[in-house]
């Protein structure tokens, strides 16, 4: 459950991706350890926030619809 809300089963899977994998490859291609990325739902799609030192937000990405791969793409490319 993200913001009250029930996730279906791929965007669980997209939630568990980006606290796990692209938080960390985030910050490796960045060379920034302060990066986080949280992914969230709510009435106007999905979202994934990259925030700093988990609290400034840097840039929000729609990441509806997206598969793993494309929302890989979609968040690094706005660095």
């Amino acid at each position: 459950m993200v913001n009250g809300r029930l996730l279906t089963p791929e965007q669980r899977e997209k939630y568990d991706f980006t606290r796990t994998i692209l938080t960390v490859l985030l910050r490796t291609v960045t060379g920034n350890e302060h990066y986080y990325a949280e992914y969230y739902v709510d009435s106007g799609g999905e979202w994934v926030d990259v925030t700093f030192d988990n609290e400034y937000r840097i840039c929000k990405v729609n990441v509806t619809a997206d598969s793993l791969l494309v929302l890989t793409r979609d968040v690094l490319k706005t660095f």
